[in-house]
């Protein structure tokens, strides 16, 4: 075969695929299942009990184990009906970066400024480190 017609019967097989789970989330939307959120909860009830695993609660909400049937199922089906969409995470807080020197200060200067903040001991031992 060549490549142009392996592409394109590829393509069609895409096709066929992107429209159906536009189906399938429409087919959801008529009994109220909106989103991957609440979608989720009958998804892994489903998933339990065609693959005979028990879900339990983990740090996000219930799941399954790891690598399980069930799990990879569950993830198939919502990625399939859903995409990508995910819910969106708690913005990170803003970590404090190591403070910017103003470049006008001149170098000599805050070399002396710091030197005058040390009590008398740390001078001390500081000079007798230098020298």
């Amino acid at each position: 075969m060549q490549l142009a017609s392996i592409k394109a019967q590829a393509f069609a097989v895409f096709n066929k695929a992107d429209a159906s789970s536009v189906q399938f989330l429409s087919e959801l939307l008529e009994l109220g299942i909106g989103s991957r959120t609440d979608a989720k909860p009958l998804v892994i009830e489903w998933a339990s009990a065609k693959y005979k695993c028990k879900p339990y609660k983990g740090q996000r909400g219930m799941t399954f184990k790891q690598g399980s049937t069930a799990r990879m199922a569950m993830n198939r089906v919502l990625d399939r009906i859903f995409g990508g969409e995910t819910t969106p995470s708690k913005p990170k807080p803003k970590t404090k970066t190591k403070t910017k020197t103003n470049s006008k200060t001149d170098k000599v200067a805050r070399l002396v400024t710091s030197f005058s903040k040390l009590t008398a001991a740390e001078k001390r031992r500081f000079l007798a480190s230098v020298q």
